[in-house]
């Protein structure tokens, strides 16, 4: 999967490719979630658990999670539900761990990540060998101790349909690991360093809706990322502060045929998203917002073989 062509972006030039020259890709068609058996919120590693700890309703939770994989499933998406692990918290986040990968000629498979903090890095193991079993095959492209930090899907994700990455860093994934990611996979990545502490996954500020459609938060970015949002996305639906901060409007998830499951308490967000053609569900998911994560965070889509 090594390509000597392959890019990491940092910054818009009048060089810089256009979408349509990317290789088409399919839409995942399934979902891995983690049961939410032993979510809680146990320490604090992100500023939305402070002050939270100890305080989710376990019955409340499972019943979010509930509604969000029954919606997945009625809108055509195959869902692995997956049993938590005790003492693994914020495993019920199972965007984190892993990308998953899918090549024209290699077909589906995992590239496995490193998470920044010590309380969550049992976590990876444990989704691997929940891959292994699927029978994917699975990447190591970072070694267990490595320092070049990588946290799946929560802060590298493909462009829907197009063989491109979009990578944030600055909080939680390291410049190093997408430049390796990069040269693994042989796909460009465009590099987008996060600015604010609160919004430390890209997942957290940044939602592709379908090819040339993203919602996002600009003041999460730099003036050299929004630039490079610019470029490739035709529409850009602009979430405000309270909406992006508050309601995690942009920790949505969208599906194939331009369906897009918001949390709710953003009217707004909502409102812009059914203006442009979007069908729109919303979700509760205010025990998991303790933790600092929605919807995107819960569900990892990935390739079936």
């Amino acid at each position: 999967m090594i390509s000597e062509a392959s890019q990491y972006i940092r910054e818009y030039s009048e060089q810089l490719f256009q979408l349509d020259q990317r290789p088409k890709m399919p839409w995942p068609d399934q979902v891995l979630m983690v049961e939410p058996e032993f979510f809680d919120v146990l320490y604090v590693i992100n500023p939305h658990m402070e002050a939270m700890v100890g305080t989710v309703q376990p019955e409340k939770a499972w019943q979010e999670w509930s509604y969000i994989k029954s919606k997945f499933e009625a809108w055509g998406l195959y869902v692995h539900p997956v049993k938590g692990v005790a003492g693994l918290p914020d495993l019920v986040f199972c965007a984190n761990q892993s990308l998953p990968c899918w090549d024209l000629e290699l077909g589906a498979s995992v590239m496995m990540g490193v998470m920044r903090n010590e309380q969550r890095r049992a976590e990876v193991p444990y989704i691997e060998q929940v891959f292994a079993h699927k029978g994917l095959p699975v990447h190591r492209v970072f070694d267990s101790e490595s320092t070049d930090y990588f946290e799946g899907m929560g802060d590298v994700q493909w462009h829907p349909e197009r063989s491109l990455l979009w990578a944030g860093h600055g909080f939680r994934t390291s410049e190093e690991a997408i430049r390796k990611i990069v040269h693994f996979t042989g796909v460009p990545a465009i590099g987008l360093e996060l600015q604010d502490e609160r919004l430390y996954h890209l997942d957290t500020c940044f939602c592709m809706l379908n090819e040339h459609t993203v919602m996002c938060y600009p003041p999460a970015f730099s003036a050299k990322g929004m630039r490079l949002i610019e470029h490739f996305f035709e529409h850009i639906i602009e979430v405000d502060e309270q909406e992006c901060l508050e309601s995690f409007a942009c920790n949505a998830t969208a599906v194939s045929g331009n369906r897009v499951l918001l949390p709710e308490h953003a009217p707004r967000t909502k409102a812009k998203l059914e203006a442009m053609g979007f069908e729109v569900a919303e979700a509760s998911t205010g025990e998991f917002l303790k933790s600092g994560g929605s919807i995107y965070c819960m569900k990892l889509l990935f390739w079936s073989h």
